[in-house]
């Protein structure tokens, strides 16, 4: 996750939406950019992205990449 106007924050996990994450990312990509990666258990995962600072906001992008049998996957 990416951001020129606020610092970024990733959460993920395999737990439903409101549950707690499994991994986090305040500042992984670089300078205020977040990152993560994690090996998936088969469940359905929630990524949430958001600012650390309550009600920072802007722009951002968000980027996700699926890596599956050695290979890139949609």
């Amino acid at each position: 996750m990416r951001s020129s106007d606020f610092d970024t924050y990733l959460s993920a996990g395999s737990l439903q939406c409101g549950g707690e994450a499994s991994v986090n990312d305040d500042d992984g990509g670089g300078g205020t950019n977040a990152s993560l990666s994690f090996n998936g258990d088969g469940q359905v995962w929630f990524v949430r992205a958001n600012s650390l600072e309550p009600a920072a906001t802007g722009t951002y992008s968000l980027e996700l990449t699926t890596v599956r049998d050695g290979g890139t996957g949609p």
